[in-house]
């Protein structure tokens, strides 16, 4: 019934995705032209795919938004290509930044979530700028919240990745607060102190640029943090293991004031380091 209307399943979130960015269309996203405009009119252009097929909604879903700023990083992919999207399942991804219905906290006003694929970012733009695409979801159960739980020996797991956390950061003190100001280090060194760190018993390493940003809260800012489980993550920026490859000698950092990704900065320059654990 609805063979002409594409969409892609991703089966490790459960999300659908409309297949092509609004505007493209057919089996490879080849016809049509690509939507860019203001967050207002991106929203409904994704709520108007509920009311095609005479009610029956695009591909039998009445359930299309835009997407949250977390469901529309899972399809990032930091393999050095550009656009940075799954190209394969998603033809018609554009080298742009794409809307998500997630608003930046105070005290910015005005400004949503808008990640963008030309390299990888996360950031934010004005809900009047009309330079981003629409790239549409029908999320289903959607993706689970955080489920923290502090195990009182500086460790913290997250039930919903299934990540272990430090709790504190590298030169914090290890109790309840992570007193203490922390340490700031160049990449490989946050490398080393990981894979060396002696901590509950478990076996650590520096998390990837898509675990650490697991970590991002961004319905809050300084720090975009769950701080009642980590209270010693600053607004800073914090490495992540994963390589630029488009230039080796950076490497993807989180920054906890936001909750923004950058790939602009080199391995020897000094950021905090927070490690994971299987």
């Amino acid at each position: 019934t609805f063979g002409t209307d594409y969409t892609t399943t991703d089966h490790s979130t459960g999300l659908v995705w409309k297949s092509c960015s609004e505007g493209l269309h057919g089996p490879t996203c080849g016809s049509g032209s690509s939507l860019h405009s203001n967050r207002s009119l991106a929203a409904n252009a994704c709520s108007a795919l509920n009311n095609v097929h005479a009610g029956a909604g695009y591909a039998g879903r009445t359930d299309w938004r835009i997407p949250t700023v977390k469901e529309l990083y899972t399809i990032m992919n930091y393999d050095g290509q550009s656009p940075t999207g799954f190209l394969a399942s998603f033809p018609g991804m554009l080298a742009s930044s794409y809307w998500t219905s997630n608003m930046v906290p105070p005290p910015i006003v005005d400004f949503f979530w808008a990640p963008g694929f030309n390299r990888g970012r996360v950031n934010f733009t004005h809900v009047n700028d009309v330079s981003p695409s629409v790239l549409c979801v029908s999320p289903g159960p959607g993706l689970p919240s955080p489920e923290y739980i502090d195990h009182g020996d500086g460790t913290v797991t997250d039930r919903s990745t299934g990540l272990t956390w430090q709790k504190c950061n590298r030169g914090q003190n290890n109790d309840s607060a992570c007193t203490g100001t922390g340490t700031q280090q160049t990449w490989t060194d946050a490398l080393a102190y990981c894979n060396s760190l002696n901590l509950a018993g478990r076996n650590w390493r520096l998390p990837s640029v898509n675990e650490l940003k697991s970590l991002a809260n961004y319905s809050t800012a300084n720090p975009a943090v769950n701080t009642s489980m980590f209270p010693g993550t600053r607004a800073d920026f914090y490495w992540s293991a994963t390589t630029v490859l488009s230039n080796t000698s950076r490497a993807w950092v989180v920054w906890f004031q936001h909750g923004t990704l950058d790939e602009t900065y080199g391995k020897n320059e000094l950021f905090r380091v927070q490690c994971v654990s299987d």
